[in-house]
């Protein structure tokens, strides 16, 4: 389990001249993106899903508007909305559990804990590279719903 200490990890494979990026982001301040799961995918130097970066370093960048800006919201990143809410700000919103299965080649993240109280129980997220007949990059978001839980929209920011 991973508790406050991993910023960011960055697996790169290459696999029949193929190359993956997975970026996983686990939030140390409150001064991060609210991006806890998102990813990123490149394939042979082409992105397919990407991140929107950082956006322009203003006062309300740093500031209570911080959120307001799409760069710094899980509306600008490859996570879920559930009922509508993007995931919450703070140290208390982090994932919890992270792990690398070197041998299936998957990453096991769970970020339930990364949204508002009471909108989902759970969220595991597995991001696995399969090489077949071809590589393949699966992933699979397995939801633990509430009875609050309405809507789940999944969002992937493309290139």
């Amino acid at each position: 389990m991973a508790h406050g200490n991993v910023h960011a990890v960055l697996a790169v494979h290459q696999l029949q001249e193929a190359h993956h990026i997975v970026k996983i982001i686990q939030r140390l301040t409150d001064a991060h993106h609210n991006d806890i799961g998102h990813f990123l995918c490149v394939f042979n130097g082409e992105m397919f899903l990407t991140d929107l970066g950082a956006g322009e370093y203003t006062k309300d960048y740093f500031g209570a508007g911080r959120y307001d800006i799409l760069c710094n919201r899980s509306l600008g990143h490859s996570v879920p909305i559930i009922n509508g809410l993007e995931q919450a700000a703070g140290r208390e919103y982090q994932a919890t559990q992270f792990a690398w299965n070197e041998e299936a080649k998957e990453l096991t993240i769970s970020f339930g804990a990364a949204y508002p109280k009471g909108c989902i129980q759970e969220i595991v997220r597995k991001i696995c590279m399969k090489e077949e007949d071809s590589l393949s990059l699966c992933i699979t978001d397995l939801f633990f719903p509430v009875e609050q839980t309405k809507e789940i929209v999944e969002n992937l920011i493309t290139a």
